[in-house]
C-alpha cells in the first residue's frame, strides 16, 4: 500500500512522524474510512453536489439524492443545534447554512464542509492520524463568505444533580467490549479511561464535559436514557456505547 498513495504518519507531541505500517486494514470501519480518493476527484463530487447533481453538463446525480443526503434526519445528542442527514452533519454556522462531513483513521484525516447556498466548499486532506486543519477551512471560509463575527467560547456553568441521578450515570458502556466507565468517589462521578480518573461536569440536560489528560479543551459527551427513562448510552464523537450493567 505506497504508490501512488500519500503515506499516512502519526506523530505524537515532540517527536519525529512515523509511517503507519502496516497500512490500516480493519473491515469494521471499511463502510466508514476505507475510499481511497484525492483532492481533484472530491472537488468533482463537491461541484457536482452544489449544482442539484450536475457536473461537466451532465445529471450525474439525481437532485433528489442530494435533497435526501442533505435533509436532517436527527439532532446530535453532544450539539445544541448541529443535525444528522444521511453520512451528513447539517447546521446554522455563523450565520449560514453548511453541511459538512469529517473522517479519521490511523494515519489519515479529512473534513469536507459545504455552503450550498453561495456555491462554496472547501476540502482538507491530511495524511496524520486524526488531522483536520479546521483552522485552515475556517479561514478559507473567513475569506470568502460573508460570516457573523465568531462568538467568543463561555465555559458552561455547573449544573447540580441529585443523589439519584448521578447513581443512574455509573457504570459501564460499550458494545463489545468497555469503552467508558463512569465511576462514583466521595459522591462525585468521575470518567474512568485506564490509569486516568478525570472529574466529570454536568453543563447542560443529558450534557457532560471533562477534560482529558493533554486536551486543551473539554470533551462534551451526551447520557441518553432509553424507553424506560434510565441511562442506556454513552454517547461522544458521533459514536454510542451502550450501557453494559444497566
Amino acid at each position: 500500500m505506497t504508490y501512488p498513495l500519500a503515506q499516512g504518519h502519526n506523530a505524537n507531541g515532540k517527536s519525529a512522524p512515523t509511517v503507519v505500517r502496516p497500512f490500516a486494514d480493519n473491515s469494521a470501519s471499511w463502510p466508514a474510512g476505507s475510499m481511497f480518493t484525492n483532492v481533484f476527484d472530491l472537488s468533482r463530487f463537491v461541484i457536482a453536489f452544489m449544482n442539484e447533481g450536475k457536473l461537466d453538463g451532465k445529471q450525474v446525480l439525481q437532485p433528489s439524492v442530494i435533497a435526501k443526503l442533505s435533509t436532517p434526519q436527527i439532532r446530535i445528542p453532544t450539539s445544541t443545534g448541529e443535525k444528522y442527514g444521511y453520512g451528513l452533519m447539517i447546521s446554522d454556522y455563523r450565520g449560514l447554512h453548511v453541511v459538512e462531513h469529517g473522517g479519521s483513521r490511523s494515519g489519515y484525516g479529512s473534513i469536507i464542509k459545504m455552503v450550498p447556498e453561495s456555491r462554496f466548499a472547501v476540502i482538507v486532506l491530511g495524511n496524520r492520524t486524526g488531522v483536520a486543519l479546521n483552522k485552515t477551512a475556517e479561514k478559507a471560509m473567513e475569506l470568502m463568505l460573508p460570516l457573523k463575527p465568531k462568538e467568543a467560547d463561555k465555559p458552561k456553568p455547573e449544573l447540580p444533580m441529585s443523589e439519584s441521578e448521578i447513581a443512574g450515570y455509573v457504570g459501564k458502556y460499550g458494545q463489545r467490549s468497555v469503552s467508558y466507565e463512569i465511576i462514583l468517589k466521595d459522591g462525585k462521578l468521575f470518567l474512568k479511561q485506564g490509569e486516568n480518573e478525570v472529574p466529570i461536569t454536568k453543563v447542560g440536560e443529558n450534557l457532560f464535559a471533562v477534560t482529558l489528560p493533554g486536551s486543551a479543551r473539554p470533551m462534551q459527551f451526551a447520557l441518553v436514557p432509553g424507553a424506560d427513562g434510565k441511562t442506556e448510552y454513552f454517547h461522544a464523537g458521533l459514536r454510542a456505547s451502550k450501557k453494559i450493567n444497566k
